[in-house]
């Protein structure tokens, strides 16, 4: 079960969160949107795929991306990304 979602399937369901965000505020018309976009970091423990070491960390992590608007800090969507990765 662990690897039966593929890649498309993870990016198909970030942008159902964007489409689910864009629907919720398309009343209400923002005149701007900020996104503030952070990188975070994840500890894991065992043999999880793509837990790798991050030196900065100095732990075995999964480093997630998340979206936000940034006037409301509403979540808009999030990647999950190597524990390897750095920053953006």
């Amino acid at each position: 079960m662990e690897n039966a979602i593929t890649r498309n399937d993870l990016y198909r369901i970030g942008e159902y969160f964007v489409d689910l965000y864009i629907r919720r505020n398309r009343k209400r018309k923002p005149k701007r949107i900020i996104l503030d976009l952070d990188g975070t970091d994840d500890p894991t423990y065992g043999d999880q795929q793509l837990t790798f070491f991050h030196g900065y960390y100095d732990q075995y992590m999964y480093h997630p991306i998340v979206i936000y608007h940034a006037d409301t800090g509403t979540l808009i969507t999030a990647a999950l990304r190597a524990g390897n990765r750095h920053q953006l």
